[in-house]
């Protein structure tokens, strides 16, 4: 029985934690993307979602909500990677992604 609400526990935890790469925050909905660096703005650094085994939906999710978290309203993706998972696990995506972007603060 132990063993049991322990496997429960730990389901409902991996759960929660793949909430905030699906839906957008408040504060995410409104950093906006970027193609080049823009002009008059503030460089607020990196931030990189690598490792963290996301569809690219998941991932550019993370990246604008942990922008907005950074105090962010605007990035612009550096680098995207694809890691092609094939037969690791059910259910996992086939394709990972992770992207590098630098976020901004730019007053409007």
């Amino acid at each position: 029985m132990k063993n049991k609400i322990l496997l429960l526990v730990a389901a409902c935890a991996v759960i929660a934690g793949c909430t905030p790469y699906k839906e957008l925050t408040p504060g995410g909905e409104s950093v906006k993307f970027v193609e080049s660096k823009p002009k008059d703005c503030k460089s607020l650094g990196d931030i990189d979602s690598s490792g963290m085994g996301l569809t690219r939906s998941e991932s550019l999710t993370w990246i604008r909500n942990k922008a907005a978290a950074e105090g962010a309203d605007t990035f612009r993706i550096e680098n995207e990677s694809i890691e092609t998972m094939s037969g690791y696990c059910i259910g996992c995506p086939n394709q990972m992604y992770a992207h590098r972007a630098y976020i901004y603060k730019c007053d409007k």
